[in-house]
């Protein structure tokens, strides 16, 4: 299923200065749009102006350099992205994209050939500057990276689509290559609003905040490589109760830990012939690929039989989200490594299961999560691109039955914001008729903190939703994250981070 049919062929670039001259960030945002998009390099159009001034003190190069040593080189891309040119008396074809290096130079080629431009601005940097943006933003707690994508007439700039972008806080060339990768996706969202009269969708405003001096990002790498040799993240699972339906209510119980070779997250609950099973994913250190695992639960929770492996591919796997329909439960793993979005139904119990058809596939789709709901089967999921974050995108997919065929929401991706968007766990509707999900805030570090959405509006070509403020204090009894939460029969789990010793035994 080619859910991305339909999207522009040839993008044509503007104003772009030569490629021998183009930052590393620029390479491999370009390239990214290479895998997408025809593209054309105008030479017509005289290369913009740019005065912006990068971070240059050697403290800001020696950090660098250790980053490049420990987190790659991003600095290290080469283009690879084939550029046709244009005949400088070639009529532009209107069914082309255009999309101009500075927001200057799209106002002006605008009216000199009077058509809509797109530019894209990161912290109000033009496109080649996405190293610098990012250098900006970096190792500030809880900051994402405003990338926004405008269109102009000449006379007046349309916001068409605003991302708040993941970044990875440790490492400043990670960073540059998720925020570049991300450019075809800012792209697909911005063209899916280009009818509308306002942008769809946009971000919870943030607060701004000084960039990090060169001595802070030195002194919280070092940190960093400290950490990485002494100790490892290691997820547990927590049991809460509740007396009613509602978060509100919950009281912790007990944990459920892993051995020290493990951790256990992404938890679900089940209930198959009366007995109570918890279902999750199980990643031994020594492979560090994970698989689905299972153990039956007493009604309060406790471990009744010891954790089976119940499912494992060659791919890594995680998120086993349930559902159950006519009376037969199915589940859908998250398997992005494969590219493919499976469907496996369960046998007696949880034990045993069949792969059946995969739903989507040639898509990298996360933590797919399923509901019923106004009569129609809605599937929420994290998407990424190659090379781009899994954590900040979330894509709507539709369908009149589990087995699809599954249509992809026209607005997608419907957000792009790394606090909210990427799914935690089962959605449900209040007893108001509200309809509400639980997504992951990756802002600070992946699975950083879960918060709750009611969704505002939901229709095959309008999505809004808004944070409900204070939902989940009761699990923030320690100042570790969690990034899963699900609920059946009184009985609530969510998985918690620990820091384990990489020599305890």
């Amino acid at each position: 299923m080619d859910v991305n049919a339909g999207s522009p062929k040839l993008l044509q670039l503007i104003g772009f200065p030569h490629p021998a001259t183009w930052p590393q960030g620029l390479i491999i945002a370009i390239n990214a749009l290479a895998a997408e998009w025809t593209l054309i390099h105008d030479q017509t159009a005289a290369p913009d102006a740019d005065e912006y001034r990068p971070h240059n003190s050697w403290l800001d190069s020696l950090f660098r350099c250790l980053d490049r040593a420990l987190y790659g080189r991003a600095d290290s891309a080469t283009l690879t992205a084939k550029l046709e040119s244009v005949p400088p008396a070639g009529p532009l074809d209107t069914a082309t994209t255009l999309l101009a290096y500075t927001a200057t130079g799209a106002k002006q080629q605008a009216l000199l050939r009077k058509q809509a431009i797109l530019y894209i601005e990161y912290e109000g940097l033009a496109l080649g500057h996405i190293n610098d943006a990012a250098r900006d933003r970096l190792a500030i707690p809880g900051a994402t990276l405003a990338a926004k994508v405008w269109s102009t007439d000449g006379y007046n700039a349309q916001l068409l689509f605003h991302g708040e972008l993941d970044m990875d806080h440790r490492s400043l060339c990670k960073s540059t290559t998720l925020i570049a990768a991300k450019v075809p996706a800012l792209l697909r969202g911005a063209l899916a609003r280009q009818a509308l009269p306002t942008a769809a969708g946009l971000p919870q405003p943030r607060a701004t905040q000084a960039p990090r001096s060169a001595t802070h990002l030195f002194l919280r790498l070092l940190r960093a490589i400290i950490k990485k040799l002494l100790w490892r993240d290691q997820w547990r699972l927590e049991i809460f109760t509740h007396t009613e339906d509602s978060p509100t209510q919950a009281r912790f119980s007990h944990v459920i830990a892993p051995p020290a070779s493990d951790f256990w997250a992404d938890p679900f609950l089940v209930k198959i012939k009366n007995r109570l099973w918890l279902v999750f994913e199980a990643l031994p250190f020594s492979t560090g690929k994970g698989n689905i695992s299972a153990m039956e639960l007493t009604p309060d929770g406790q471990p009744k039989s010891a954790p089976q492996i119940v499912l494992d591919e060659p791919w890594h796997l995680s998120y086993p989200f349930l559902f159950t329909e006519n009376e037969q439960t199915y589940m859908i793993p998250d398997a992005s490594m494969s590219r493919q979005l499976y469907l496996y139904r369960c046998g007696d119990d949880p034990l045993n299961w069949e792969k059946l058809a995969p739903l989507i596939s040639d898509q990298s789709l996360a933590d797919a999560t399923l509901i019923r709901y106004q009569n129609k089967l809605w599937m929420f999921a994290s998407h990424g691109d190659r090379g781009a974050s899994m954590d900040d995108t979330l894509h709507i997919y539709m369908a009149d039955q589990l087995t699809g065929p599954w249509k992809a929401h026209s607005l997608n991706p419907v957000k792009i914001d790394a606090r909210s968007s990427r799914p935690a766990g089962n959605m449900w509707i209040s007893k108001d008729g509200n309809l509400h999900r639980v997504a992951q805030d990756c802002s600070t570090v992946y699975g950083g903190a879960t918060v709750c959405t009611r969704i505002v509006k939901l229709s095959e070509t309008e999505f809004e939703e808004e944070i409900v403020q204070a939902w989940g204090s009761e699990y923030n009894t320690a100042s570790t994250p969690w990034h899963t939460f699900n609920q059946l029969d009184g009985i609530q789990v969510i998985d918690r981070l620990q820091i384990s010793s990489r020599y305890r035994s």
